[in-house]
């Protein structure tokens, strides 16, 4: 954290975004917390630069606003082993000298191990802040517990999460969707000879569809939801009124097919085959 003019200005890592009404969402979102001057989110980079006044703005209170939003702020964990500790005491003496680092979002100290385990958002807060905090209350920081994952780039890690989340719902969505397909067009072309008339039931493609929508895409209605709460729109929106409408109409078809949304199909008007005794047929059709 910066200190410039009486100001202070804060990077926090957001998760999430995908658009310029992304970028619009999360900026409105913070300026909207009290004591914040400015904000500058950047799509590409993932970070967003805000400026709050002389008084100092709660990170926690930041985080809940791009939670409310739709959004996460990438969050990060370690533990440090901490000297010194003898009693009770001294355990909520280091838990408020960390809790007191800007950054730290949460902080849990182990008497019996000891132990600190710091929730903390990377690039607001880092291990030497944790270091100064634990020694300025008089105790002695002792180093990672765990080096090796303490050195992993975890904003990189929960990107990659997110990355194998959305990978999995495009397989479920694909694989259903394709079997969704085939039996929508059962009735057409070459595919009567290969796909069974049961494929084409309506209540069975109901449950085909039921999970795409309640899986994959119940992210849509849920960014959705937590936008238009604080007044914004973006494509999640977009994406839950399309699928939404299309699913209510067909679950009407399915199963009040009179309902007068096209769900009974209108009769046949094909010309009736021919035959040697159907010439008054011929001049009916002719008219």
């Amino acid at each position: 954290m910066a200190e410039t003019d009486a100001k202070q200005k804060i990077t926090l890592p957001v998760q999430g975004m995908t658009c310029a009404s992304c970028v619009l969402h999360v900026e409105e979102a913070l300026k909207e917390v009290p004591g914040v001057t400015q904000v500058k989110v950047n799509l590409a980079t993932e970070k967003a630069m805000v400026e709050v006044g002389p008084e100092s703005v709660p990170i926690a209170k930041l985080v809940a606003a791009v939670d409310d939003a739709g959004y996460k702020i990438a969050k990060d964990k370690l533990t440090i082993s901490v000297g010194g500790m003898t009693c009770a005491s001294c355990v909520a003496h280091v838990e408020g000298g960390l809790r007191e680092v800007p950054g730290v979002l949460k902080a849990t100290v182990s008497l019996s191990l000891e132990r600190a385990t710091v929730e903390y958002i990377p690039g607001v807060a880092g291990l030497q802040d944790f270091r100064n905090a634990v020694e300025d209350v008089g105790y002695k920081f002792l180093g990672l517990v765990d080096e090796g994952a303490a050195s992993l780039d975890r904003e990189r890690l929960a990107r990659d999460k997110e990355i194998r989340r959305q990978r999995t719902n495009l397989i479920i969505a694909w694989s259903i969707g394709l079997l969704v397909m085939i039996g929508t067009f059962q009735p057409y072309w070459f595919l009567p000879r290969i796909v069974p008339e049961w494929m084409n039931n309506k209540v069975f493609l109901f449950f085909l569809t039921t999970p795409i929508v309640l899986g994959p895409g119940r992210q849509f209605f849920i960014n959705s939801w937590n936008g238009l709460r604080h007044g914004l729109t973006d494509m999640n929106l977009l994406y839950a009124t399309g699928i939404g409408a299309a699913y209510l109409i067909a679950i009407i078809n399915t199963f009040w097919p009179n309902a007068g949304f096209g769900g009974r199909r209108p009769p046949s008007t094909r010309r009736p085959p021919c035959s040697p005794h159907s010439s008054s047929w011929d001049a009916i059709w002719r008219r």
